[in-house]
């Protein structure tokens, strides 16, 4: 593969292959041979020069292309275009849009004829008949590791919308609550969001889809950050307005030549942005401006001044002179290449996973360590959490529901029937602690009465 790349950008240096436009790709036909795809006009010069550079490759490797094997896909060309490829490439011709391992290719914004085969993708995945022989702690794990894996790839590569991700949603949720494809509304005890929740927040620890496709998206964007000279660090990364938010908030840049340092929006003046520091000056800025300046453009001969444009007021000049001052104290090194580095990593370099649980930052702890960390078996804990939530089928949620319910309890006939009396206070539950505390040394901490607290009333 590097031998291809060496010759065609040999090719394109002296002349003899014209390259593509990445702002126009109009009449074009993409060549697709083994994994690999080229971009190429349908003119006949630039044919007959892949055809030559196909030819060299195969002779230096000791390869040969399999045109039979191979496919072209005409974008917005001609009958002539296509007849004049057809003469040097007499291969296969496939419709564009199409998929390159494994991606659905577009000029425009994916339909949902594209994206549907993804979610069968998911479906297919569904163990079927096994799933009577799951529990749902076993449900659990084949969702985490086996249906929401299936995303991981197209979620990195693409910004998938939000409908694609509900409709995969309802399927995880479905196959966890019922093991099947689809279920009844009472077999949801508990609100997926809620689910989808790291444990420590409540959650049982399956990832939220949309945040943790967000995290993905970040990666790219810290690439671009850290890996410059990467060939496609030049090109758009769409990506949400949270991700972008998060990724400017979490990126702390040291300044060595200032190459790679943007002026107005990186947080590099005193650990913060300029953007943060003088609002009233940045709101002055053009936003094409803001993006594209970096620091070592913005100190040469100040011509961050000549970026200010409009009426200023009292407030954008006290501004001004701040950040004048603070940036007259910088001095750039040319020698030394800028550092960024991400603040949610004690190394400094960036995680998907951390990335991730910034996403839940400020969201209220519970005491997850009762439940999870300990010696009992995974469905004992699973049962714990659904105690923690109050989400049993006990009378009380029997009766909230409509359902049929005993009056009374049906051990003791003495209080209503609810998961705090089943556990704690009835006379049966509290001579089973009794008997098997004492074992232990500790009767006095066996329950006598009433017992419960703020987390699900029992733990």
């Amino acid at each position: 593969m590097d031998v291809l790349n060496n010759l065609i950008g040999k090719a394109c240096t002296e002349g003899l292959l014209q390259p593509l436009s990445t702002r126009c790709i109009h009449h074009r036909v993409s060549l697709y041979a083994d994994d690999v795809v080229v971009f190429l006009r349908p003119v006949a010069s630039d044919l007959e020069m892949m055809d030559a550079l196909l030819q060299l490759f195969g002779a230096a490797m000791g390869l040969k292309t399999n045109i039979q094997k191979s496919c072209v896909s005409p974008i917005q060309c001609s009958e002539d275009d296509l007849a004049m490829v057809e003469t040097h490439f007499p291969c296969e011709i496939q419709e564009f849009p199409c998929k390159y391992l494994g991606l659905p290719l577009s000029l425009r914004k994916l339909t949902r004829v594209q994206l549907q085969p993804l979610i069968e993708k998911v479906a297919d995945h569904l163990p079927g008949w096994k799933a009577d022989l799951l529990n749902r702690v076993g449900r659990a794990t084949y969702v985490q590791s086996v249906l929401t894996s299936v995303l991981i790839y197209n979620a990195t590569a693409l910004e998938l919308p939000p409908w694609c991700l509900k409709a995969v949603d309802k399927i995880r949720r479905n196959f966890l609550c019922r093991g099947r494809k689809e279920r009844n509304g009472g077999h949801c005890l508990i609100a997926w969001p809620k689910v989808s929740r790291p444990k420590e927040l409540g959650g049982l620890g399956i990832l939220d889809l949309q945040k943790f496709g967000w995290a993905l998206r970040i990666r790219w964007l810290w690439l671009s950050k850290t890996e410059p000279d990467k060939p496609w660090a030049a090109f758009p990364v769409t990506t949400n307005g949270n991700a972008q938010d998060l990724f400017a908030l979490a990126v702390t840049s040291t300044v060595g030549n200032g190459a790679h340092t943007k002026f107005w929006t990186d947080k590099w003046l005193n650990a913060s942005s300029i953007e943060f520091l003088a609002p009233h000056l940045f709101a002055h800025v053009p936003k094409r401006k803001a993006r594209r300046g970096t620091v070592r453009e913005a100190l040469m001969e100040n011509s961050w001044v000549q970026d200010i444009q409009g009426h200023h007021s009292v407030a954008v000049l006290v501004e001004f002179l701040d950040i004048w001052d603070l940036v007259q104290e910088v001095v750039l090194q040319p020698e030394v290449d800028d550092v960024h580095k991400w603040k949610f990593e004690a190394s400094g370099e960036f995680s998907t996973k951390s990335a991730y649980e910034a996403f839940f930052l400020g969201a209220v702890l519970e005491p997850s360590n009762l439940i999870w960390r300990n010696w009992a078996p995974r469905k004992c804990k699973f049962f714990l959490w659904l105690v923690a939530h109050n989400r049993c089928w006990t009378a009380d949620s029997l009766a909230r529901r409509g359902l049929p319910h005993p009056e009374h309890c049906p051990f003791c006939d003495q209080e209503d029937e609810t998961i705090q009396h089943l556990l704690c206070s009835c006379v049966f539950s509290r001579q089973f602690w009794h008997q098997l505390l004492r074992r232990f040394g500790l009767p006095d901490v066996a329950p006598r009465g009433n017992f419960g607290t703020s987390y699900g009333g029992i733990l």
